[in-house]
């Protein structure tokens, strides 16, 4: 009997023991987890960062109306891996490799949200260095717009006159042109008058010339026959 009872003080001291030992266990993987989370550096996440630039900001507010919009984009827009610099410097990398100097905000909006949808390599985000022209929206005064309004029909009636300037510039161009060819045309005409004239000359000439020489042949087969009367070339 007391050694049954002494056999079971024993197993309840074992158990007891075993039960410290498991509680200092945890306590001590409690401890260094809690040292690990500690020293480990936090990730920028897209949601909390900071932008520091127009242009991020502009950004930054596009993709986060965009992201409440799109179910689908909002999920991947929380990748916590992803973050509003590394996606500027996408852009801007991006448009180094395209050479082109001006983009229309749905291209750089849309090069925004590839960043966010497809993989991207390291040497994608890399910074750079450039300069970003982020349009704004101005509010203009009302002294600001009708000035801006005079401004623009000035402009207006100055392209006006000048559109009206260049048509009675080509007209007068198109008449002058006209007339140049209308002269050379005449010239053309009175040459050919002249040549037919000069034509007509030379083949009088010609046949009088031809005349001529008949008579005179003539006149002297006559006084080589000797015989008959004696002809004159005013007689031929």
């Amino acid at each position: 009997m007391e050694d049954k009872e002494l056999n079971e003080e024993l197993e309840q001291e074992e158990e007891q023991q075993f039960e410290e030992v498991e509680e200092t266990t945890d306590e001590e993987a409690e401890t260094e987890n809690e040292v690990e989370e500690a020293q480990e550096p936090s990730k920028p996440n897209n949601n909390t960062l900071k932008a520091t630039t127009p242009f991020q900001q502009t950004i930054q507010e596009y993709l986060e109306n965009y992201s409440n919009t799109d179910e689908a984009f909002k999920e991947r827009y929380s990748n916590p891996d992803k973050n509003i610099v590394d996606c500027c410097n996408y852009i801007m990398n991006q448009v180094q490799k395209s050479g082109c100097n001006g983009f229309a905000d749905e291209e750089i909006f849309k090069m925004a949200r590839d960043y966010y949808v497809d993989e991207i390599s390291k040497d994608d985000v890399k910074a750079i260095s450039g300069t970003v022209v982020v349009n704004h929206t101005v509010e203009l005064t009302e002294e600001e717009k009708t000035k801006a309004r005079v401004e623009a029909m000035k402009r207006f009636e100055e392209e006006v006159l000048q559109e009206e300037r260049k048509k009675r510039e080509e007209e007068a161009k198109a008449q002058a042109k006209a007339e140049e060819k209308a002269r050379k045309q005449e010239e053309a005409r009175k040459e050919r008058e002249r040549k037919k004239e000069e034509e007509r000359i030379r083949k009088e000439e010609e046949k009088k010339k031809v005349e001529e020489e008949k008579k005179v042949k003539a006149l002297e087969e006559a006084k080589q026959s000797g015989g008959g009367e004696q002809m004159s070339i005013f007689d031929l």
